[in-house]
């Protein structure tokens, strides 16, 4: 009896054809959905910046508050030096003396320099500054003499400082003052003094600050600093026209002002 071969045939084309179909690249192909990480796989660190880092005060501009002013006047007037005279921009006014000039005379300006290492919030430097402290001009006739006295204060002052906040640091140290308070004698205001009192003196001191710097995140910052400075008092010898005043004048006061810096 004869087998017919068909059905071996048609099995044979079936096979070919899966065979066929199995190797096709696009049902061959590898997955490409992607995988999760690895639970052990470290997290990428973020780019340190290193562990110093420096900020600079380049320029502080502002206004001097208090000081020996209000003490000079009152020994200006003890001296005899409140009569009525000639003043103004050019001199030909009639006012009254003592009298206080706080523009320009009061002008301040301050730089500083602050590191950190290693990271945290305390940074370490210095501040140095001059300040006006204000002048004040009295008169005595019938000699017609006029006294004009002018304070300065030169200060330098290593300083910690605390970062509270990303925007606001509050700072501290011990201050040297170098204060200098001219008193000239001249015939008429404004002129060149003939004659002057050296009223130089070192002093020792505390300075205690504030400052907010915007923004927090550029090499660059815009900054309102506000400063009180203790200064231990002095002796300034006020001219007069029977001789001098010796008299002691307050030199702490507060400077506020506002300025640029820059960050390393």
């Amino acid at each position: 009896m004869s087998l017919s071969l068909r059905p071996f045939e048609r099995l044979a084309s079936a096979a070919a054809l899966v065979t066929l179909l199995l190797g096709s690249p696009a049902l061959g192909a590898e997955e490409t959905f992607p995988r999760p990480p690895a639970e052990n796989a470290a997290a990428p660190r973020p780019s340190a910046r290193g562990t110093a880092s420096l900020s600079i005060d380049l320029l502080v501009a502002g206004m001097s508050l208090g000081g020996p002013s209000g003490s000079i006047e009152s020994a200006m007037r003890v001296a005899g030096l409140d009569d009525p005279g000639h003043g103004g921009i050019l001199g030909t006014e009639h006012v009254s003396y003592p009298r206080t000039h706080d523009l320009p005379e009061r002008a301040t300006v301050w730089i500083a320099g602050r590191g950190r290492l290693r990271g945290g919030v305390w940074r370490f430097g210095f501040g140095a500054g001059g300040t006006g402290l204000g002048t004040v001009e009295g008169h005595a006739s019938p000699a017609d003499l006029y006294v004009t006295a002018k304070s300065t204060v030169l200060s330098v002052v290593p300083m910690a400082w605390l970062q509270a906040a990303p925007a606001l640091r509050l700072g501290f140290g011990p201050a040297l003052h170098v204060v200098d308070v001219d008193t000239d004698i001249g015939d008429f205001p404004g002129a060149d003094p003939p004659e002057e009192f050296a009223n130089r003196r070192w002093r020792l001191g505390l300075l205690v600050e504030a400052a907010l710097q915007v923004p927090v995140d550029r090499p660059y910052y815009f900054l309102l600093l506000g400063q009180y400075r203790w200064v231990a008092e002095t002796t300034v010898d006020i001219p007069a026209p029977g001789g001098s005043l010796s008299v002691g004048v307050p030199l702490s006061h507060v400077f506020v002002g506002a300025g640029v810096g820059i960050r390393f």
